[in-house]
């Protein structure tokens, strides 16, 4: 069908919900649509500016690394009418409340840059143009689909093969009682393992899968400990749990299952990584004019890596140490906590004075809901 010549070309390519910029055979910006605007976040005021040899030195552009942007894109200069592709991670920070990637430490855009030839009419050097295309949800998709690879392929498959040869065992072999029984418990734990790791894998899913109805109530969060204490088996005196929680404390408009669950989250690694027993402190004040609350978890523990700090919350995250190796785990449960804390509108953290002394993980509630669905 031909197009309409009441409706001026420039005004389709405005329409365009990819990005669209061209250069002449100068290498000078010649147009930039809508899209391209925003996607850079450059003013169209800005398009005369551009070139293709400074294109990436923009000072408005928030590159993530301006000089891999710039290696890869005078590569791909050379090769232009293959129409080659590169990636680019622009630092954001508009992302849809609770929904910025987790697998970065700060939130970026990936903005796939698809180069191609322009011949014009007369001209015999080709001029440039690029396609920017926003591809960082596909890839965000295409990550937890890795994810659940390897969930399948890595993390199921030693729980799976122990159960499947003791059960063997038993089925093919006579054993006395106490040997019997004992790889019974294998199997028992195998399977407890297992169950472990798939509830929390679906949780965390569910918890990320987008829009979730949280079920708010006012809560005590001194009552709300207490109740997650009375839970834990430490008559024995391994661990000293401390509570240090302000009593002007106001009461919480929270959701009382899913805070159970990341203060238990929490307890549960204090407990862990403290092989030795030891306190575990329970802190607990109000922070600002007061206008958050401030809750922490702190241990006596193994401590962090500083290098590994920044990736604790994220899936399937465990950090590579002998002293750690018999510790079990699902990887998970740092990243849950950091999920419900970001639907009720908090932020996590950790920190450590480094190995051997210890760990700290918190996190803030807004006093003013600010629940991210």
């Amino acid at each position: 069908m031909p197009i309409s010549p009441s409706i001026p070309f420039e005004d389709i390519l405005a329409q365009l919900t990819d990005g669209l910029l061209m250069f002449n055979t100068e290498g000078q910006a010649t147009y930039m649509n809508a899209s391209a605007q925003s996607l850079l976040g450059l003013p169209a005021t800005d398009s005369a500016r551009l070139t293709t040899s400074t294109l990436w030195e923009h000072p408005r552009l928030r590159l993530e690394n301006r000089e891999t942007a710039n290696q890869k894109f005078f590569a791909l200069l050379n090769n232009v009418d293959s129409r080659p592709r590169m990636i680019v991670n622009l630092v954001a920070d508009d992302f849809p409340a609770g929904e910025a990637p987790d697998n970065h430490s700060h939130p970026t855009r990936e903005l796939e840059v698809e180069l191609f030839p322009v011949q014009a009419a007369g001209q015999a050097a080709p001029g440039l143009g690029l396609i920017l295309r926003d591809v960082t949800r596909e890839r965000e998709r295409t990550h937890r689909k890795d994810e659940l690879v390897n969930l399948v392929s890595h993390e199921l498959r030693t729980p799976l093969t122990n159960i499947l040869c003791f059960a063997d065992l038993l089925l093919t072999r006579e054993f006395n009682e106490p040997q019997a029984r004992e790889m019974l418990g294998t199997i028992y734990r195998e399977a407890k393992r297992l169950s472990a790791l798939l509830a929390d894998f679906l949780n965390l899913r569910r918890l990320e899968s987008g829009p979730q109805s949280l079920h708010i109530s006012e809560l005590d969060l001194a009552e709300l400990v207490t109740e997650i204490l009375s839970g834990y088996e430490l008559s024995q005196g391994k661990y000293q749990v401390a509570l240090e929680l302000n009593p002007h404390l106001p009461r919480l408009q929270a959701d009382r299952e899913r805070l159970g669950q990341a203060l238990r989250n929490l307890l549960d690694n204090a407990f862990k990584y403290s092989p030795h027993g030891g306190r575990v402190t329970i802190a607990a004040h109000l922070v600002g004019t007061p206008d958050a609350l401030y809750v922490t978890v702190t241990d006596a523990g193994l401590g962090l890596p500083p290098d590994d700090i920044p990736r604790l919350f994220r899936r399937f995250y465990r950090i590579n140490a002998p002293d750690r190796e018999a510790i079990e785990g699902t990887g998970l449960g740092l990243a849950i906590v950091k999920q419900i804390i970001t639907r009720h509108g908090g932020r996590v953290w950790a920190e450590s004075a480094g190995l051997g002394q210890g760990s700290t993980f918190g996190f803030t509630l807004p006093l003013k809901p600010n629940y991210r669905y």
